[in-house]
């Protein structure tokens, strides 16, 4: 593992002095609260148009008929990273080092080769999914998934055209354009034609042909605005292609994408096959609650990994180490609320959201959520080691991992049911972070794991629980009181942190730019 990580490292990387400098910090910090701050709104909304397209989906047809949904979804998401090959991050990763180093010959380069790449491979894909459309059906047992995979097909094309837009603009820390077209443009268009087309006619067939209308609209704009937004000319400027070295470097990336989207469908796929349709369903209503957690990780951990990967080309590794521990600190602070109201109180939130008979897989979402616990409180680990060229690690902790995922799916699921699903995910969840925390910290000696964290932390989760009793008693009257848990747990967690005395100059720096972020919005 110790020589796969020198392979990937940049030559860069291997003769830096390593030596942190303040203006780099200050910018950094800067970047990373205001890219961050736009990106968090994104996924913000992003949340909110998902659960209410999975709300309509859920009121206007039967759980049997959601879980084909869910099902057909999951083998289109997987078809999807199947025909991005990895690149999306690869060349995220190389249009930020470009960028920084204004080397806009070989930024062109790296989106002409990574668009020609795809666009390859999703002829491929498409194919694929059209021969074997079949036999899937005949696998799960669901003759009625041959057709909706069909009326998916051009969901496959469109959304990893999506995809590379927002990923070329997160390379540019340009993250307005995720937020403009895949955020808000594809979440409110895909809920939009999903309702009207659902209220024309209750059909499951329906949905397929939203989801490609959908897609549609922000890729048009989204191509626009990134063709301005590039810092070079689309017509004049000349460009250096580097497709076999960003292939190389992508390969890498592109296994832990499929291995990320197992770990992340292995269980939908294996309730679909020793369960019931309408077992997936309740799985999957507690596998979207499940994703409110990383909210926070994900809005800020994609423009980091830009930004770090700017240190990296700058030499810059402790301005590194200070940007991971700030941001690992405040984002799980923000995040830790949430998980202690869903694993507190599932059941409730389940019922509130969706439909009572939900409230089934109550037990499967707190086992989900204290699998994303452990993966928010280690941080940006994995966007860290793509930062530092470390791809061959990624790709073995979550082949490791997905191994695990699968047989642990296979033994628990037939045995104890979604709630065995739960437990596979959440520790396979756990598994590959550990992993790749482990190996950042032998090589760079980069960790969250400083008294200034952990203090808090402990402390605040102590309170939290504490008045458990009370606010079990006062939901019991209500569900709506969940709503308080939130805000509540959050202003125990901020005051842990601040009567501790445990806060950093690089908290207040970034505190301090987030605010003057919010007030110049």
């Amino acid at each position: 593992m110790n020589d796969c990580g020198k392979r990937n490292r940049d030559p860069i990387i291997e003769n830096s002095s390593w030596e942190g400098h303040s203006a780099l910090s200050s910018s950094s910090h800067s970047v990373v609260a205001a890219g961050g701050m736009l990106l968090f709104l994104g996924i913000i909304a992003a949340k909110g148009f998902g659960f209410l397209r999975q709300f309509v989906i859920i009121r206007l047809l039967d759980p049997d008929q959601y879980g084909l949904i869910a099902l057909s979804l999951a083998i289109i998401n997987f078809t999807i990273s199947l025909g991005i090959m990895g690149l999306h991050q690869g060349s995220q990763r190389f249009i930020a080092y470009n960028l920084a180093r204004e080397d806009y010959d070989r930024l062109k380069g790296t989106m002409l080769s990574t668009i020609r790449i795809v666009a390859l491979s999703n002829m491929v894909i498409v194919a694929l999914v059209m021969s074997l459309s079949g036999p899937l059906a005949k696998l799960f047992t669901v003759p009625e998934l041959k057709g909706m995979l069909l009326l998916f097909v051009p969901c496959i094309p469109l959304g990893t055209a999506l995809a590379l837009t927002t990923y070329f603009s997160l390379g540019l820390q340009r993250p307005e354009i995720k937020l403009i077209g895949q955020d808000f443009g594809f979440g409110f268009f895909s809920v939009l034609f999903i309702y009207l087309l659902l209220l024309a006619r209750r059909s499951v067939h329906v949905v397929p042909i939203a989801f490609a209308i959908a897609y549609s609209f922000p890729l048009f704009f989204s191509c626009i605005y990134l063709a301005k937004a590039s810092p070079f000319s689309w017509r004049g400027q000349q460009a250096v292609c580097n497709g076999k070295k960003l292939l190389l470097f992508s390969v890498p990336l592109f296994s832990v994408n499929i291995l990320s989207q197992l770990m992340a469908s292995t269980d939908t796929f294996m309730i679909g096959i020793f369960l019931s349709q309408e077992k997936v369903g309740f799985y999957n209503a507690a596998f979207l609650m499940m994703q409110l957690l990383p909210v926070f990780l994900g809005a800020f951990s994609d423009i980091y990994m830009s930004v770090s990967t700017g240190l990296v080309a700058k030499n810059a590794r402790l301005e590194v180490l200070e940007l991971y521990r700030s941001v690992t600190k405040w984002l799980f602070a923000l995040t830790m609320p949430l998980f202690l109201t869903l694993a507190m109180f599932p059941a409730q939130a389940l019922s509130m959201l969706f439909k009572p008979e939900y409230s089934e897989a109550a037990l499967a979402l707190s086992v989900l959520a204290a699998g994303e616990f452990i993966h928010t409180f280690l941080g940006p680990n994995d966007q860290s080691l793509v930062a530092f060229g470390y791809t061959r690690v990624l790709f073995y902790s979550f082949c490791v991992s997905a191994c695990a995922n699968i047989a642990l799916n296979y033994l628990l699921i037939p045995r104890i049911g979604i709630v065995g699903a739960a437990i596979a995910t959440s520790s396979s969840l756990a598994l590959v972070n550990i992993i790749n925390s482990l190996y950042l910290f032998y090589k760079q000696k980069i960790h969250p794991l400083c008294l200034q964290y952990v203090l808090p932390v402990c402390i605040s989760m102590l309170a939290c629980l504490a008045i458990y009793p009370f606010m079990k008693r006062l939901i019991s009257f209500s569900a709506w009181f969940i709503l308080t848990c939130y805000p509540l747990f959050l202003s125990m967690v901020i005051a842990a942190f601040v009567f501790t005395g445990n806060l950093s100059e690089e908290d207040r720096r970034l505190w301090e730019m987030l605010r003057k972020r919010l007030g110049s919005s």
